[in-house]
């Protein structure tokens, strides 16, 4: 009887052995896997004015050990993506949320989305996020930049309105907020399709400091209404003069 019962201890005893082994070897090859569904966006061509490109990604974790996200890290500020959540237990997803500013853009553009995760096979999954952005117009020079501006001269600046559309632009109206600069754009002008109209800014400081104006131009145009430009100087008292 007693050595039947010794027995029936030292099966126990061996069972609870078995059980403790394999839970420790489950604890042991658990880990987490992260998947993205998706990691390169090509978004084509798009008009700025169609900013941002909002798209969303599912994170998903097929491994056996709960996935942490420990960062989510653009690398320009024209880019947000926020997560649901951080913490994606096995089997189960979130969705990371894409908002892609591009209306400062011109051209092809690329620019991506690290994710960091204690997946220990996929530390670290970039996303790229691709587009051509379109402007029906540029402006070249970007800002119209008086270098030189003595107090009560002239100070004339050039730049180019280049329409890249298949539509002739007339100029609605125009605008500068800054009584001292004087524009060449005119109601009722055309800015010819693949011609480059020629942009010319007079400032004529009234005293010394800076020199700022922005010129509106509203358009007849299918594709863009309005255009905007920025201009910066500094006017001082010319030596010379003295």
């Amino acid at each position: 009887m007693k050595k039947e019962l010794n027995l029936e201890k030292i099966s126990s005893s061996f069972l609870s052995l078995l059980v403790i082994i394999f839970l420790c070897n489950i604890n042991l090859f658990a880990r987490p896997q992260i998947k993205i569904d998706k990691t390169n966006f090509d978004f084509g061509d798009v008009n700025y004015q169609n900013s941002p490109i909002n798209t969303k990604v599912a994170v998903r974790n097929l491994g056996t050990d709960t996935l942490f996200i420990r960062d989510v890290r653009p690398d320009c500020g024209c880019t947000v993506a926020p997560l649901e959540k951080h913490e994606i237990p096995p089997g189960d997803s979130t969705y990371l949320h894409i908002d892609f500013d591009i209306k400062s853009f011109t051209g092809r553009v690329t620019k991506s989305i690290n994710v960091a995760s204690n997946d220990p096979q996929k530390p670290d999954i970039r996303i790229l996020l691709n587009c051509n952005v379109i402007r029906p117009f540029s402006v070249a020079p970007r800002y119209m930049s008086f270098d030189r501006v003595f107090v009560g001269e002239p100070s004339v600046t050039e730049m180019q309105i280049i329409n890249n559309s298949s539509t002739d632009a007339v100029v609605k109206s125009v605008s500068v907020n800054n009584p001292d600069v004087i524009v060449n754009i005119l109601q009722n002008d055309v800015i010819k399709k693949g011609e480059p109209f020629v942009l010319k800014a007079t400032a004529i400081a009234t005293k010394t400091g800076s020199v700022r104006t922005n010129v509106i131009i509203e358009l007849f145009h299918p594709d863009e209404k309005r255009i905007e430009i920025l201009g910066f100087g500094n006017a001082v008292i010319n030596p010379a003069g003295k």
